[in-house]
């Protein structure tokens, strides 16, 4: 393939220098052939790509064979699972060791002539950052739109967000830097661990709707409906645990963390989607087409959107659970009505329960 290619840039007198490929030495190869037909002494350069150069050191990792006793577990799986710790470790070095090549040469760009990182379409590339970025957490408690807010940016921006965690399902998808905390836009965190980061976006979902969906990610998945019985049999209980961590989760993000803080809220991107969008990208100084703007819009909701069906988030609410809802929130408005006084008059929505 990359000898065809070569020798339909070489009939049109174009040189090539450099070649980025997916991990296949022959395509190199073939390039650098085709291209003696205009220099003889040309040799076509392979530039290290840092997605399939940090997957290659994650596969080869995990095929190693380490001594039985290096990995704690008590099953094969539990040691697998610690066995990638270093593996995802060994993409980071890598990613790490690409970005400070003074020349810059070794990222992949995919910003054509008129600025779009998009291959067709409305279909964008997503890759690590082709400069340093500093580290900026998307703090959320669960359940509050943070895979939805990361693909959005992602979407808008073309550069991929990291975690904390490492979800497999993500990874495979569309998110394909995961496990990565470094070269990306934001890194997603539900932890009260405000330490390491340069600035933080902050998103608020009103808990009314959070701990539910946080209920159903717990019970089925990223977009799966939990039946009714298991919310009248459970959600009590599980509603005083996602009440307590959502409260010491804003407090101290909100309260300890002495870096720039965006506040961002989730009802209110749902009304009004391409002013929040712009405001992320101010905070982020993300540069953006009209197209890419467009294409966002457009396609906003992602894969891992949860439906609602028949569900109703009336039904599995009582008095009580609203008024623990209700006293756990407002802690929380005092500090952002002190703090934020452009969100003075701001209030969480309340619901009857059916």
């Amino acid at each position: 393939m990359g000898k065809d290619i070569g020798k339909d840039l070489a009939t049109q007198n174009m040189l090539v220098r450099y070649i980025t490929t997916d991990g296949d030495a022959r395509s190199a190869d073939g390039m650098s052939e085709a291209m003696k037909i205009l220099d003889s002494m040309l040799k076509v350069q392979r530039l290290a790509d840092p997605t399939h150069l940090g997957q290659g050191q994650f596969n080869r990792c995990l095929r190693a064979n380490f001594s039985p006793t290096m990995f704690s577990g008590s099953t094969r799986g539990s040691k697998k699972e610690a066995q990638k710790i270093p593996s995802q470790d060994g993409i980071a070095v890598v990613r790490s060791i690409l970005r400070k090549n003074p020349n810059g040469s070794v990222y992949r760009s995919f910003k054509s002539e008129h600025g779009s990182h998009r291959s067709y379409g409305c279909v964008p590339y997503v890759s690590i950052a082709e400069h340093e970025l500093p580290k900026i957490a998307l703090v959320s408690a669960p359940g509050s739109g943070n895979t939805w807010t990361r693909y959005l940016l992602q979407q808008l921006s073309g550069i991929g967000t990291g975690s904390v965690y490492c979800d497999k399902n993500l990874r495979s998808t569309q998110f394909p830097l995961e496990c990565i905390r470094t070269g990306v836009l934001v890194v997603k965190t539900h932890l009260p661990i405000c330490k390491g980061f340069a600035g933080a976006i902050v998103l608020i979902r009103n808990p009314i709707f959070s701990c539910v969906s946080y209920f159903q990610f717990r019970k089925r998945g990223h977009v799966g409906i939990a039946k009714i019985k298991l919310f009248e049999e459970r959600y009590s209980s599980f509603l005083e645990e996602c009440m307590t961590k959502w409260e010491e989760l804003y407090i101290k993000w909100l309260t300890k963390f002495s870096f720039p803080v965006h506040l961002l809220f989730y009802e209110d991107m749902k009304l009004h989607l391409e002013e929040n969008l712009k405001g992320l990208a101010d905070f982020l100084h993300i540069n953006y087409t009209a197209t890419d703007m467009c294409c966002t819009l457009q396609n906003q909701l992602g894969k891992f959107h949860r439906k609602k069906g028949d569900f109703k988030v009336e039904s599995v609410y009582t008095a009580d659970m609203i008024s623990r809802i209700t006293n756990g929130t407002r802690r929380v408005l005092e500090i952002i009505h002190k703090k934020f006084p452009k969100y003075s008059k701001f209030r969480f929505e309340s619901i009857k329960p059916s």
